[in-house]
C-alpha cells in the first residue's frame, strides 16, 4: 500500500463549519488509508503552534485553500499560509486547489 496523500487545509476560524463539511466528506478516504488531513486543530495544546503548521504545510501534497473574505482578512494566511503554498507551488512541489466559500448574505431593509 502506497503512502497516503498529505492534504493541508487553509481557512480562517469563521469557516471553521466549511472546514468541517469538507473533513467528513474525507472520511472514506481517511479510512481507507488514501488520505491524511491536516488542520490547525489537531495541534495539541505545548505543540509550537506555527512550527507545526510549517511542516505540515511543507510536506502537504495537496494545499485546500478555504477562500472567503475572511480569508482574505487573515494576516497569518495572507503574510504566512499562502505565500509559502504558493512558494512550493511554484517549485512544483505540490498541488493547490481552491475551494471558494460562497456565504449567504444577510441584507437588512431600511
Amino acid at each position: 500500500m502506497s503512502a497516503p496523500l498529505k492534504i493541508f487545509i487553509i481557512y480562517a476560524r469563521e469557516d471553521e463549519s466549511f472546514k468541517n463539511s469538507l473533513l467528513t466528506a474525507f472520511i472514506p478516504l481517511h479510512r481507507a488509508g488514501k488520505v491524511e488531513v491536516f488542520h490547525d486543530a489537531l495541534i495539541k495544546p505545548g505543540d509550537r503552534w506555527e512550527d507545526v503548521i510549517l511542516e505540515n504545510l511543507r510536506t502537504a501534497h495537496i494545499i485546500l485553500p478555504l477562500v472567503s473574505n475572511d480569508f482574505f482578512a487573515s494576516e497569518f494566511i495572507h503574510e504566512v499560509e499562502f505565500k509559502k503554498a504558493v512558494d512550493r507551488y511554484n517549485k512544483g512541489e505540490t498541488t493547490i486547489i481552491p475551494i471558494i466559500l460562497i456565504k449567504p448574505l444577510c441584507l437588512t431593509r431600511n
